[in-house]
């Protein structure tokens, strides 16, 4: 099964087989050098099959379920602060 819901704010995917596919390809849609990895912390292998062929540039795994917008804000700035010093985000 695939789906693809857009809207204005947002772009949601569903694969139930090739995600890592799925994940590279809509990195390199939108052009992305570096992609920010948000997952449940203890999924790490997965992460790791997911995210082979990108640059994960930060990875959170603190994420409340029902509230991920403070780690959002500082996993963008730690973005921010990369490119402004021209090295690579951590």
């Amino acid at each position: 099964m695939q789906l693809v819901h857009e809207t204005l704010a947002q772009r949601v995917r569903f694969a139930s087989r090739g995600a890592a596919d799925t994940v590279t390809t809509e990195v390199e849609r939108l052009g992305a050098r570096h992609v920010i990895l948000v997952a449940a912390d203890g999924g790490a292998e997965l992460d790791e099959r997911l995210t082979a062929d990108l640059a994960v540039a930060v990875r959170r795994t603190d994420v409340p379920a029902s509230n991920p917008t403070r780690v959002d804000e500082d996993s963008l700035a730690a973005l921010l602060r990369a490119a402004w010093n021209g090295s690579e985000p951590r």
